[in-house]
């Protein structure tokens, strides 16, 4: 019996979907005779047009959305919430990290129905990018934005600091050039602690004994570098002697 009822169970489901997908494409064929009903020539090349009022339909049938609103450009005070360059990079963290944390709390823009949305009392706005869906806020609440994410706002973002230069070597233990210097390690730690944290820089230049040290890029971290002249005056400062 189980077996009877069983087989009779996957017949009823087959037919019922079977019945549904008809349903369906007739439900669509009738669409596409009511909506591309009329051809044109645009330009010089022949063009199938529909009424304004059917957008939504067209949608449907090519398995998209329809907005009733249109998207504006990014503006030139806002800030696009993207993983890649811009003023939003200026928050603290990996920029790809944070846009998708952001873009999850605030939902997929691609899809999202309604031109804004709210987040902590930080109004956010659905722009265009390119061909691109995406979140934008006024430039003066990003730093508002670092504290809803528990970030902070960089002076200095990595991505706008120049790259080491060949005539450069970094106060970093791994760095060849500062591994002349004795006891490399320790001392790394003691140069930065005199320095101040690179990734809390609130100034790109420093001096020490006359010395000039700057804010660069190592990779996708801030350091502070200093000239290889300057090799043999920054194991002084140190109270260090170079390596044999």
């Amino acid at each position: 019996n189980f077996l009877k009822y069983s087989v009779l169970l996957v017949l009823v489901i087959f037919f019922y979907l079977h019945f549904y997908l008809r349903k369906l494409e007739f439900t669509m064929t009738i669409l596409k005779s009511q909506i591309a009903n009329k051809i044109v020539h645009y330009r010089t090349t022949p063009v199938w047009l529909f009424n304004k009022v059917d957008l939504k339909n067209v949608a449907t049938i090519v398995g998209s959305f329809y907005r009733d609103f249109d998207i504006q450009e990014v503006g030139e005070d806002e800030v696009p919430v993207i993983g890649e360059g811009g003023e939003f990079a200026m928050i603290s963290g990996k920029t790809g990290a944070n846009a998708k944390e952001l873009n999850g709390i605030l939902g997929d823009p691609k899809t999202y129905q309604k031109e804004e949305c709210e987040y902590k009392g930080i109004r956010f706005l659905l722009r265009r990018k390119g061909t691109n869906a995406v979140w934008a806020l006024k430039i003066n609440k990003l730093e508002d934005v670092a504290k809803a994410l528990d970030r902070r706002l960089d002076r200095f973002p990595v991505y706008l600091l120049s790259e080491v230069g060949t005539s450069e070597f970094c106060v970093s233990q791994s760095d060849k050039v500062f591994q002349s210097i004795r006891s490399w390690s320790v001392a790394a730690r003691q140069l930065n602690a005199l320095l101040g944290n690179p990734i809390e820089a609130v100034q790109d230049e420093k001096k020490l004994d006359r010395i000039s040290f700057y804010l660069r890029r190592n990779r996708n971290y801030p350091v502070w570098v200093t000239s290889k002249d300057n090799l043999v005056a920054v194991a002084r400062i140190l109270g260090r002697e170079l390596r044999d």
